[in-house]
């Protein structure tokens, strides 16, 4: 190639770099879709347009009438302008994590760094099939599972980056079929296998389940005790009862934290329990031990800390006991085979970035179709295939960078005063809340950092007198929040809990807060619970008054 051509295309390229231009859409995007959120929120009164709220502004529609209602005509492309006019209704109504009102769910703001990452990651569009085209990205990979899996001691762990928690799960009794049943891999599986779990566990357990072809119905859920740990005493009998049918267990599914309750099994008891099931039924095989800690896993941090250390790191004995208490129960995770992580949860991340980690490689065979076998000459670089043991063949990279970065940037400390954080922001919304005699907290025993309470709607209860529904008269104040959340307000996005039980055994309509954001101050949880304050007496006013009446949709259970 001539000099000056070469010179003038390497001249041309950089004026042209694909960075710069992608940066440049995404401003122009963003500031036409803030331009456009300002406007919905400028109909709205004063005192509702501090700040974007926690959500995009978003009305009511059918998703079929929708469609029908689409151009046909799309012969032809748009300019970046027009273009954004169309890109806007895919953020209307979604949660804005950035806003610290935003206290819906378990997810955090991701970190700035983060989320750079995922979207470098985007940009250079990297392909994780295997190493020939990921190059050292899947090396990296390892590195985020290996990072982890050293703070509980697993030296020789492996782990697979996926797309969620439930994925995790998937992978998790995928390898326990595997293992129980190695011909399940080519021959399918036998019909006599079970898997058990807490019964405050994911619901997708039994989802996992039906995908696997176990059926949801072979899901077997024992019941938890005060504490939320699985009732040890009726492990035993399941397990006694399911081998006496010819069943055999192929895995046993323990909590490592849940949305609410923070429900966490003692993974020392329940490993003690099954080596000894093991060892007095004479079974062949173990059954698979996962921990479902795609919450729970930031505890991990604190896995190397006497309990004497952690009152010296964590000053606020409340907060110290409950996280010694949930680093007790992590204790026999040594025995255990696997777990899952969420980064997007309590890793500071963008969506998706979870981790399914084994103890070894082993789980790269169990995964395989079994007509492959990993041996030492598969770990060489140019070697080194995925797609053997993944779900997908065409995997996202963006979890695998933001995650990797997440941890470079907090390191194992920065996790750790996170976990404070959000125990101390737990602390502080409680506190707050026992302010107003309206207000009852009724979740104290929770390891975790959500806050369930009560309203007493006394106003209307005095008036309405036999006649009063306290569940009805709740769900129709939540939904009075979110329809005002949905305007675009200024104002705190809270869940509900529709059958929580109190500590009497009866169950009632409760609220749940999360307070995740990592820069939220106690002014700003004062203010929050001061406005849930003052829109419960403006509620109770228009109930009197019958501005409004009291009338409340189905609203389906909160993810656990």
């Amino acid at each position: 190639m001539d000099s000056n051509l070469l010179n003038n295309h390497t001249q041309k390229a950089a004026s042209n770099d694909q960075l710069d231009t992608v940066l440049s859409h995404i401003k122009t995007i963003h500031k036409n879709i803030q331009q456009q959120a300002k406007y919905e929120q400028s109909k709205l009164n004063t005192t509702s347009q501090q700040a974007l709220g926690p959500k995009f502004s978003i009305e009511y529609f059918n998703y079929e009438e929708e469609l029908e209602k689409m151009e046909e005509n799309t012969d032809y492309g748009l300019s970046l302008e027009e273009a954004t006019k169309e890109i806007y209704p895919f953020f209307q109504g979604a949660i804005r994590l950035e806003s610290p009102m935003a206290m819906f769910n378990v997810s955090a703001n991701p970190l700035p760094e983060a989320t750079a990452a995922s979207c470098l990651a985007n940009i250079y569009n990297v392909n994780f099939l295997m190493d020939a085209y990921a190059g050292k990205g899947l090396l990296i990979e390892q590195k985020v599972a290996r990072t982890i899996g050293n703070w509980m001691n697993w030296k020789d762990c492996f782990g697979i980056s996926c797309n969620g928690g439930k994925t995790t799960l998937l992978y998790a009794v995928k390898s326990a079929l595997s293992r129980i049943a190695p011909t399940s891999q080519q021959n399918g599986i036998p019909d006599n296998l079970v898997i058990i779990t807490n019964q405050k566990g994911h619901y997708s357990i039994d989802h996992v389940a039906s995908i696997l072809g176990i059926g949801s119905h072979n899901c077997l859920r024992i019941s938890s005790d005060e504490d939320g740990k699985m009732n040890l005493a009726e492990l035993e009998l399941v397990m006694g009862s399911q081998i006496k049918k010819g069943k055999k267990i192929a895995a046993i599914i323990c909590c490592g934290g849940t949305t609410i309750d923070f429900i966490c099994d003692d993974t020392e008891a329940v490993a003690q329990l099954v080596d000894r099931f093991t060892t007095d039924n004479q079974l062949q095989y173990r059954p698979y031990l996962h921990l479902d800690a795609v919450i729970g896993w930031i505890y991990f941090s604190l896995l190397n800390k006497k309990d004497s250390e952690i009152y010296n790191i964590v000053l606020n004995t409340t907060i110290a006991a409950k996280i010694i208490e949930v680093k007790n129960r992590f204790q026999g995770l040594a025995s255990f085979d696997s777990f899952g992580t969420d980064f997007h949860k309590v890793g500071l991340c963008p969506y998706t970035s979870s981790f399914f980690i084994s103890r070894n490689k082993d789980c790269l065979n169990l995964l395989t179709d079994g007509n492959y076998k990993y041996t030492d000459q598969d770990f060489n670089y140019g070697q080194f295939r995925s797609y053997r043991y993944t779900i997908e063949n065409s995997r996202p990279s963006q979890g695998i960078l933001s995650s990797w970065t997440a941890l470079l940037i907090q390191g194992r400390n920065g996790f750790i005063e996170y976990l404070t954080k959000l125990h101390s922001n737990n602390l502080h919304v409680v506190n707050k809340l026992e302010e107003y005699d309206i207000f009852n907290v009724i979740n104290k025993r929770s390891l975790g950092w959500e806050v369930v309470f009560s309203i007493r709607f006394n106003e209307i209860a005095l008036k309405q007198k036999a006649d009063f529904d306290y569940n009805k008269t709740a769900m129709a104040f939540m939904q009075r929040c979110w329809e005002k959340v949905n305007r675009g307000a200024f104002f705190p996005l809270f869940s509900i809990v529709p059958e929580y039980f109190i500590q009497n055994g009866n169950a009632t309509t409760a609220f749940l807060i999360y307070p995740t954001h990592q820069n939220i101050t106690m002014s700003f949880i004062n203010n929050v619970i001061d406005l849930i304050f003052r829109e419960v007496s403006l509620f109770e006013q228009d109930i009197i008054s019958n501005t409004q009446k009291i009338f409340s949709e189905p609203i389906e259970k909160p993810i656990r």
